[in-house]
């Protein structure tokens, strides 16, 4: 067994990660909302512009996140304010 790559489960079936399929899977399932994919789709939006160091608009992405969903984890959101000098103490 080799941790994160096989089951950790002896004689267990490891299945092959799909990370597309997963995601088109997350889309079209019934149990998602337009809610739960709007949020999906700020994430996204908001960690590409900060690779692209677009702070400001990153952090307006985040912070539509927590609009439509309060207690989202979104660590990145605190990782942009760092950045923006704006955190507390």
């Amino acid at each position: 067994n080799i941790p994160g790559k096989t089951s950790a489960i002896p004689g267990a079936k490891d299945l092959p990660l799909d990370i597309e399929r997963t995601t088109q899977q997350y889309y079209n399932s019934p149990y998602t909302t337009s809610t739960e994919r709007r949020v999906k789709e700020l994430t996204d939006e908001g960690m590409n512009y900060l690779r692209g160091l677009q702070l400001e608009k990153a952090k307006t992405a985040f912070d539509e996140v927590y609009k439509l969903k309060p207690y989202a984890y979104c660590w990145q959101k605190g990782v942009v304010e760092f950045y923006l000098g704006q955190y507390y103490d």
